[in-house]
């Protein structure tokens, strides 16, 4: 979010002189991830070389997925006051809603990639069911009516890669339909606005 909150509030500064123009921004938000902690981060979009600052550097990938229970926006610019700068409409553009689901997998959704992997593997690993035999090409039932280039057990080998994937797709589902809870509460309001 606050990546395409710096790009929103200054990618106009290059379309329309006449908008209003961010010329600092402060972004400060204070996290609940266990203990209770502030991180700032500054812009400013009218020094000769603009900057993004990263105040003792807290804003790094390790606060990925974290939950904020306050963030405060403070800008300064021209025009930005009053109806000229709609800041919690832009916060408000920028939020993300949380995960998506992922849909569970079947043998057919399987890239074939991965198929030809767990194929090769079920080759190296499984037994043969005792009514089948390899004649060094393919694989041949006992009577002889079945000739096949697939190992007779592929599919037990797919059935269990699908899943385990499938398993690994609830969890995080699970994960995602907590994090889309968690953002229902969220509000965004503009507390103050001075000219």
């Amino acid at each position: 979010m606050f990546y395409r909150l710096a790009y929103d509030l200054t990618r106009f500064l290059e379309l329309d002189p006449k908008s209003p123009t961010v010329m600092h921004a402060e972004i400060v938000a204070t996290l609940a991830d266990g203990d209770v902690r502030t991180v700032r981060r500054v812009y400013n979009s009218t020094a000769a070389a603009p900057f993004s600052d990263k105040f003792s550097d807290k804003f790094s990938d390790k606060f990925a997925g974290a939950v904020a229970t306050e963030v405060q926006i403070i800008v300064s610019g021209r025009g930005v006051g009053g109806d000229g700068l709609d800041l919690a409409g832009r916060v408000r553009s920028c939020v993300h809603r949380g995960p998506q689901p992922v849909s569970l997998m079947t043998a057919s959704s399987l890239r074939g990639e991965d198929r030809g992997a767990i194929a090769t593997r079920c080759k190296e690993e499984a037994e043969l069911p005792d009514d089948w035999y390899y004649d060094g090409s393919v694989y041949v039932s006992y009577d002889g009516l079945t000739r096949t280039n697939e190992h007779p057990r592929l599919d037990e080998y797919v059935a269990a890669y699908v899943k385990g994937l499938n398993e690994a797709i609830v969890d995080r589902n699970a994960r995602a339909e907590e994090a889309t809870n968690a953002l229902r509460g969220v509000t965004i309001t503009a507390d103050e606005v001075t000219a």
